[in-house]
């Protein structure tokens, strides 16, 4: 498929349909041609922003112009820190590459019944809020009397979705309750954010497709949580799919994003281009990990942003995925509290949760190296540079594969 300056514009801008949207992401993989329509549309929305007498605008519009026109956020000065060095010496990603599908668990294992009843639910209701805003649906198109109709509904007796009230139960040493954990503290607490919004009649249609991609990634976490929870679906989650990094920053790219606190925008520059992870299950799991570091940062930002990035050329062998916040010298030593495991009355137990969960993945990811040594080797870790706190995770690259360089495949259910 060819495509037009017109076309690399209205993506650059957030304005073209999902469906040519998620055509247009499949061709920067791959075609030399789309990607140089995309550089040129970014350069010509800088020079834009640099020569056009100002004009009311959308906030959402204004945002993504801005965002396209300033420089990356600039990393290398956490590279060239002694901390992330000895990581590179350090870093190997094994012989045999981990895909995912090593933290699920299975609905039976669950001991408390309610929560073994309200897990089913919350999944159904959230493949009925799924269809309502994906694809041509009429929410997708800024009408949103369908959805809307459909949030009060179903919150008319209660919460939409029975999320635990309290997390100090949620033990990472119990694997189904580390499936819960991960099901509850990854995209729902944005997810309700975004909810709470279209009910207030104070959305965009740049809302719903946020809400469309935390669906997306809410049901395929709790898939891959839960093997059981819907096996069809799952099957396909398992085969051979690679997806890309540029799939990372179209979702996550100038997002709201939430985590019990107020909304802080996402900023993006330093994706590389190909593909980080081989099935559905392991994008499933690589996703729920940017979630909890994601959350464990955006409340402690003291400017209304946090940066994400993913880095592929630091590591040999290995994809570095990094978030940054701007913060207080307190609120970092929260964050390192939680990663060194000391309690701390200023932290909330599900805070803890998050980190352990993003540490059990990586040392699923790294099983021939032991699991004190992918701590203590910062394979993942937490620094403060200046005003910033930087997080990251390591996961393994994808070396060499048939198709590697094909297509990433369109994103679906």
């Amino acid at each position: 498929m060819q495509f037009s300056e017109q076309t690399a514009l209205d993506y650059l801008l957030g304005v073209l349909p999902r469906d040519d949207s998620n055509a247009f992401e499949e061709s920067l993989e791959t075609d030399s041609n789309t990607l140089q329509l995309y550089l040129q549309a970014q350069d010509d929305c800088a020079n834009l922003s640099l020569s056009a007498i100002p004009q009311k605008s959308s906030s959402d519009l204004r945002s993504r112009i801005l965002q396209v026109s300033s420089q990356p956020f600039e990393l290398t000065p956490l590279f060239d820190t002694s901390i992330i060095t000895n990581l590179c010496d350090a870093y190997s990603s094994g012989s045999t590459r981990y895909t995912g599908g090593g933290v699920s668990s299975s609905l039976a294992d669950v001991s408390d019944p309610y929560r073994r009843d309200t897990l089913p639910a919350d999944y159904q209701n959230l493949l009925q809020l799924f269809n309502l805003v994906s694809g041509t649906s009429s929410a997708s198109m800024g009408i949103n009397v369908e959805l809307e109709e459909w949030i009060r509904s179903n919150s008319s007796s209660g919460p939409v979705f029975n999320t635990p009230s309290q997390t100090s139960d949620l033990s990472v040493d119990n694997p189904s309750l580390q499936s819960i954990s991960r099901t509850y503290l990854s995209a729902f607490p944005s997810l309700y954010y975004f909810l709470e919004k279209i009910s207030s009649k104070n959305s965009t249609v740049a809302d719903v497709r946020r809400l469309f991609y935390l669906c997306r990634d809410q049901l395929k976490i709790m898939r891959a949580s839960f093997r059981d929870l819907d096996r069809d679906r799952l099957v396909e989650d398992e085969k051979l799919m690679l997806h890309g990094a540029g799939l990372l920053r179209s979702k996550w790219w100038g997002a709201n994003h939430t985590f019990f606190s107020p909304a802080n925008r996402v900023m993006c520059g330093n994706f590389f281009d190909g593909p980080v992870t081989e099935r559905c299950v392991e994008f499933a799991e690589y996703d729920s990990n940017l979630y909890c570091l994601a959350n464990l940062l955006s409340p402690r930002s003291v400017d209304s942003q946090f940066h994400i990035e993913t880095v592929k050329d630091i590591l040999p062998d290995g994809v570095l995925a990094v978030c940054s916040a701007k913060t207080t010298s307190s609120a970092h030593d929260d964050i390192s509290d939680i990663i060194d495991g000391r309690p701390s009355p200023n932290v909330p137990s599900r805070d803890a949760h998050l980190w352990n969960l993003v540490s059990q993945s990586v040392q699923r990811a790294h099983q021939h190296i032991p699991g004190d040594e992918v701590k203590s080797q910062k394979f993942l870790g937490c620094y403060r540079q200046d005003s910033f706190t930087h997080v990251w995770f390591s996961w393994p690259a994808i070396l060499s594969h048939d198709g590697a360089d094909a297509s990433t495949g369109k994103p679906s259910l």
